[in-house]
């Protein structure tokens, strides 16, 4: 058996040894053996192991989505880009086990704790591995835990087919810690779809079996974004006497690793190809491809013409959009049948502006037909709301010839400021052959006067004072509007007191003219000193809608009450005064109250006054209570007037039984009347 030199020492070890038996020195895994002969039996039952006890954890690469590089993964070769010069890649399936491991040695590794033999620790970034297969490495942090030299390799099993994952081998001294690289690189023919997925890399220790850490590396296979290719098969489709053309569109992703979901469209510069895609949108898997059958409607040319159409059909994905090329040509053969009559309209567009009738004229075409053409014609619409009138439904053109039809339409009234257009279709049969034309009818309604007219009054705020009628007048505005109206007019207050009267009550308003009525109104004319306010409303009504204003009457009443108390206190002094001099004694001369004197009063009571000036007088004495009583009005309650307005009637009375020779004379009534007239005077002072 070869035998191994031991670098350090020079000592010959066997094959199968891993540490020199001289200075104990790790010899290595990539080693040449020497030709000088080695005793199998030098091994330790520590060296060796079995295949079982060597076996590898499979774990499956889980693709899952596509995510976005993230950083982490470099290219192949050390930190720096180097590959180290001391390890040499070795394939992924790692270390072997020696077949002649003996069963003490398994025995004594399985007590072995992986936490006190190494660590590894690997980045979090995600791998990108490269389309081009280029190598992509990893460095995993393994840390020599134990207190003896290790060497360390990485097993992956459960891989893709088209992922090659390759490890190197590192060796460490105790407490050690070195990176060991990882390369990933893609090896498949095809493109690889895009997604991420997780591979577990299993870091085992060679000598202290079966110890190894399980880590997790995230592999990310990018998004190769490529346009979807479209081709038609085949390029030129020929059809004969018949609407349709039939051909293969063919949807290639084979430059992309993501699917495509496109949506089909097709179109023609004469927009008379009508499109159908079976199905019309469809999906395309990540390199794969997708044939759509599609069938192109167009009407035929003319009996023995031949036309060809260009068709443009597009795959649309999001904003990207790929067009392809297709050629309809199609070919209608002689036929010795007449072609159908042609329609035609005059004119094709008829505006009714208020109005819900109009005439059109239907021209029917024979100049192509050699023979009599026999027809019946026909009228719809979509919202079957229009009737149609024709002059004659069976029409007879001769060949070579036209005919013309009156056809009459009636349409729905429309809502005043309104318009609708519509779309009647007009069409002649023979029996099995039909032509039809459209026209269009486009009907509008002006809007209604009242929406535009205007009622004002002049003055709006009326203001009488000791009456009770009032007046305004009534403008009616029609300057906005475009049609005649005639309108109503009404009043109406809150309260219904007051009483309105329209001269005219109806009034005839031309389109952009002003008429004016006068209204009148009586109200209750409120108390004496106070003020009223009473607001009222004047419509114009065309018997559907209205138009209203407002206005106000202010009604005031002057107070006659001090005016009043003058004149009755004037008139009560003034009587008093007058009927001084009047006779006051009846049926005795011209005796007045003057002359119940004191010597009239001696006599009368028949008592002795004294030899006192001849100052004591009735008559004098109703001359001062008169003077009294006009001076009353200078005070605000009345009380002096009252007073002395009783004070003269109870002198009347005191004189009354006084004098025995008294009569009731008219100066009596007439200081009777002063008096009563007075006190109502004081009475008209009151609150």
């Amino acid at each position: 058996m070869s035998a191994v030199v031991c670098e350090e020492c020079g000592l010959e070890n066997a094959a199968e040894d891993q540490f020199c038996q001289q200075c104990h020195t790790f010899l290595g895994w990539d080693r040449e053996p020497s030709a000088a002969p080695a005793d199998a039996n030098r091994s330790t039952p520590e060296q060796r192991s079995t295949p079982e006890q060597r076996s590898t954890v499979d774990e499956q690469l889980i693709a899952t989505r596509m995510i976005p590089k993230i950083p982490g993964s470099r290219p192949a070769g050390g930190a720096n880009g180097n590959p180290k010069p001391e390890l040499r890649p070795r394939s992924a399936t790692g270390y072997q086990p020696r077949p002649d491991a003996d069963a003490d040695a398994d025995a004594k590794a399985t007590d072995v704790d992986p936490a006190t033999v190494l660590q590894v620790t690997a980045p979090t970034d995600a791998v990108v591995v490269a389309h081009d297969g280029t190598p992509v490495e990893l460095a995993l942090s393994i840390r020599n835990l134990s207190d003896i030299v290790d060497g360390y390799e990485v097993d992956v099993a459960g891989a893709p087919a088209w992922l090659r994952v390759e490890a190197d081998q590192l060796r460490l001294l105790p407490d050690a810690e070195e990176p060991l690289i990882v390369r990933f690189r893609i090896v498949s023919q095809t493109l690889v779809a895009a997604g991420q997925g997780t591979v577990r890399l299993r870091v085992r220790s060679l000598t202290q079996v079966p110890a190894h850490q399980v880590v997790g590396v995230p592999v990310t296979v990018p998004v190769v974004d490529a346009a979807v290719t479209v081709r038609t098969e085949p390029s030129i489709v020929r059809v004969t006497d018949a609407d349709t053309g039939r051909f293969v569109l063919v949807l290639d992703n084979g430059a992309a690793n993501r699917p495509a979901r496109l949506r089909l469209a097709g179109r023609d510069p004469e927009l008379a190809v009508t499109f159908h895609f079976d199905p019309a949108e469809v999906t395309v898997e990540p390199g794969g491809s997708a044939r759509v059958r599609v069938v192109a409607t167009a009407p035929r040319p003319q009996p023995g013409k031949e036309l060809t159409r260009s068709l443009t059909v597009s795959a649309t994905e999001g904003q990207r959009r790929v067009e392809a090329i297709a050629t309809l040509v199609q070919t209608t053969t002689v036929v010795a049948e007449d072609p159908m009559v042609e329609l035609s309209t005059r004119p094709a567009l008829v505006r009714l502006p208020d109005t819900d009738r109009a005439a059109v004229q239907l021209r029917i075409d024979n100049r192509a037909g050699r023979q009599w053409a026999t027809v019946r014609l026909d009228a719809s619409d979509p919202e079957h709301v229009v009737r149609v009138g024709w002059s004659t439904r069976e029409v007879q053109i001769p060949p070579g010839g036209t005919t013309d039809v009156d056809v009459g339409l009636t349409c729905p009234v429309l809502d005043p400021g309104t318009e609708v257009t519509r779309t009647i279709t007009l069409s002649a049969t023979d029996g099995h052959r039909r032509a039809t034309t459209q026209l269009s009818v486009a009907q509008t309604a002006s809007a209604s006067p009242m929406t535009t007219l205007a009622v004002e009054l002049d003055p709006s705020v009326v203001r009488r004072t000791n009456r009770r009628r009032g007046s305004s007048s009534v403008v009616v505005d029609n300057r906005r509007g475009r049609a005649p109206v005639r309108v109503r007019l009404t009043g109406d207050d809150p309260e219904n007191a007051l009483a309105f009267t329209f001269r005219p009550a109806q009034l005839d308003v031309a389109a952009g003219q002003v008429a004016t009525s006068r209204v009148s109104f009586t109200a209750p004319r409120p108390p004496g000193g106070e003020k009223t306010t009473r607001t009222f409303t004047v419509a114009a009504t065309d018997g559907g809608s209205s138009v209203k204003t407002t206005g106000s009457i202010i009604l005031s009443t002057s107070d006659r009450r001090p005016w009043a108390r003058v004149l009755f206190t004037l008139a009560g002094g003034l009587a008093i005064l007058l009927g001084v001099m009047l006779p006051f004694v009846d049926g005795r001369g011209t005796a007045t109250a003057l002359g119940l004197d004191d010597d009239a009063l001696e006599t009368a009571l028949n008592v002795e006054l004294g030899n006192q000036p001849d100052l004591l007088s009735v008559g004098l004495l109703l001359v001062v209570l008169a003077g009294l009583m006009i001076f009353g009005l200078t005070g605000r309650s009345g009380r002096l007037t009252r007073w002395t307005a009783l004070f003269s009637a109870a002198v009347l009375v005191a004189a009354a039984v006084i004098f025995s020779g008294f009569g009731l004379g008219s100066g009596v009534i007439v200081i009777g009347l002063g008096g009563v007239l007075g006190y109502i005077g004081g009475l008209l002072a009151r609150r």
